[in-house]
């Protein structure tokens, strides 16, 4: 595998300030006066005479002091990927070669342990309510024909990604809880979308620059439904063909949209505009076949599938965890490579945290942690006795022990959402020294 260890942050060359370090133009450096290594704005002057040579410019973040620079998050803690079976999966997967042919991966990092569920929830929900902001604040733009407020983004988007390189339960929990309540689907999706897709990125080992551009990827995917004369995700009949061909075209608008509003992630946008696309070249918006279509783009695919099956529409009632598993397990090869949606699932667990179960005794029990050394035994909390009745505390317990127990306790099945006798956001979760309410 090629790999660079340079994360760029493309900017407008107008918006250069002194003490960037330019590592790259959007031309090549010969022809200019300045060295083709890349090099550090000193003057007005300098950047002036940048402008003179491109539009775009790309700048080293670790090489740039400058007045204003905003504080980012430190991951100096990582560690780059080593493992052997988890180099040859991201090989097989295309990691390499994901963000285009002309720009080489950063190199994939080994996260650590996740921490407990209850220890991250309340930092997850914060991030959650600003990241949902944005959608609504980006929404609201968009129909209005507004462009975005480049300046709120990663501002917004960072803190998320924070909590899901700590945890994945604790952001696949609000996922779970946010489903339950009475929240448009317009903004739900895209945040459960970004919640999945980033638990799928860190699972892999994609280092915290790709996950961010993979989280605006998921939040703006369907920016472009705005711009249509139609909201078709309120839609109940089945679409004409004249229908479907303007519902397709919320891609290609919402890339353009993003464009003309100076968004220049081009990960993100190639998240965008690949997740309609299929692995057989049946997808939108270009057909896009096999190897063609990106990484980034198949892992927001099926995180955009999972939700909508799993998700209660204007047209159809929800899928439970286990069914919309299945359905997807049997479009491998077609949508995504085999491996791709494998690893998907790998990541979320075969009982994805926020799953509400149904145990072999008849009582039911929502999924609140992943075990990876043991992913088919994920952590439970139990919410009833056998007849149904609900339980008045909650305590966490291991799948694992309930197995051994005598009589012997098994996850018997996965159950729909609305199912549960109680709210996940009314669920404390118990520890041995103390209860942490899930959330108020």
């Amino acid at each position: 595998m090629q790999w660079t260890e340079i994360v760029e942050v493309p900017i407008k060359a107008i918006n250069l300030k002194v003490g960037m370090y330019v590592h790259r133009l959007d031309r090549p450096w010969l022809g200019t006066s300045f060295p083709l290594q890349g090099c550090q704005v000193r003057s007005d002057e300098d950047v002036a005479t940048l402008c003179g040579f491109a539009e775009v410019v790309y700048i080293d973040e670790a090489r740039s002091i400058y007045a204003g620079k905003r504080s980012r998050p430190n991951y100096s803690f990582l560690t780059r990927l080593v493992d052997p079976e988890a180099l040859g999966r991201l090989s097989r997967l295309g990691y390499a070669s994901m963000r285009g042919e002309d720009r080489n991966s950063p190199a994939p990092v080994h996260y650590p342990p996740a921490v407990e569920l209850a220890q991250e929830l309340p930092r997850c929900l914060n991030a959650w309510k600003r990241t949902q902001q944005l959608v609504s604040r980006s929404i609201a733009r968009a129909k209005t024909g507004k462009p975005l407020v480049l300046d709120d983004i990663d501002v917004e988007v960072e803190p998320m990604v924070e909590s899901v390189v700590r945890s994945p339960d604790a952001a696949m929990w609000l996922t779970a809880s946010r489903r339950q309540q009475p929240l448009p689907y317009s903004v739900t999706h895209p945040l459960n979308c970004c919640a999945m897709a980033l638990v799928c990125g860190r699972f892999l080992g994609f280092p915290p620059d790709i996950l961010t551009s993979v989280a605006k990827g998921a939040l703006f995917m369907d920016i472009g439904m705005w711009l249509l004369g139609r909201n078709y995700q309120l839609v109940r009949e089945s679409l004409d063909p004249a229908g479907t061909r303007e519902m397709q075209e919320h891609v290609l608008r919402g890339a353009e949209y993003l464009r003309t509003s100076g968004f220049l992630d081009f990960d993100a946008t190639l998240c965008v505009l690949h997740h309609h696309e299929r692995h057989d070249g049946a997808g939108y918006p270009r057909g896009l076949r096999g190897a063609k279509v990106s990484l980034m783009g198949q892992i927001l695919h099926l995180a955009d599938t999972f939700d909508a099956l799993t998700s209660r529409r204007a047209h159809r009632s929800e899928e439970t965890s286990g069914s919309a598993q299945r359905i997807l397990y049997k479009e491998r090869d077609a949508s995504v490579p085999a491996e791709a949606t494998d690893a998907f699932f790998q990541s979320l667990g075969i009982y994805p945290t926020g799953t509400l179960v149904e145990l072999s005794n008849g009582s039911r029990a929502v999924v609140s942690g992943q075990q990876p050394a043991s992913r088919l035994y994920p952590k439970l909390i139990v919410l009833t006795r056998s007849d149904g009745s609900a339980l008045e505390s909650h305590s966490e317990v291991d799948s694992r022990d309930l197995i051994q127990a005598v009589p012997s306790v098994r996850i018997a099945s996965t159950m729909a959402r609305l199912a549960t006798p109680i709210p996940l956001d009314r669920v404390e979760l118990r520890k041995p020294d103390q209860i942490v309410a899930a959330h108020s």
